[in-house]
């Protein structure tokens, strides 16, 4: 095979990887799963990896995602967070860089 070839080979490999699309919040008969997570209905959970607390709607059709302020640093624990094992959310947000400025 050509050098040429190899490079349209390569360019076509990256652009199906390009437009697959990503479905990391879905919801049906067992509950909502978000992120790799099961989550039962009118449930939550609080992950590490990403830094979230994810609710699910006891009807199952939402999926609610609470994240971090967009400061990092001291007092990240957002009021009326429940929480959760160190290390899970809110207590992981100490660790999410602070967003750029503009």
């Amino acid at each position: 095979m050509n050098i040429p070839a190899v490079g349209i080979l390569l360019a076509v490999q990256v652009a199906l990887v390009m437009t697959q699309v990503q479905c990391p919040v879905r919801y049906g008969q067992r509950g909502c799963t978000a992120f790799g997570q099961t989550i039962p209905a009118a449930g939550s959970a609080n992950l590490r990896n990403p830094c979230v607390h994810v609710e699910c709607s006891a009807n199952r059709h939402r999926v609610t995602v609470t994240g971090c302020q967009d400061v990092a640093g001291l007092n990240q624990h957002p009021p009326g967070a429940p929480g959760g094992p160190w290390g899970d959310w809110p207590h992981c947000c100490s660790r999410c860089p602070a967003l750029p400025r503009g």
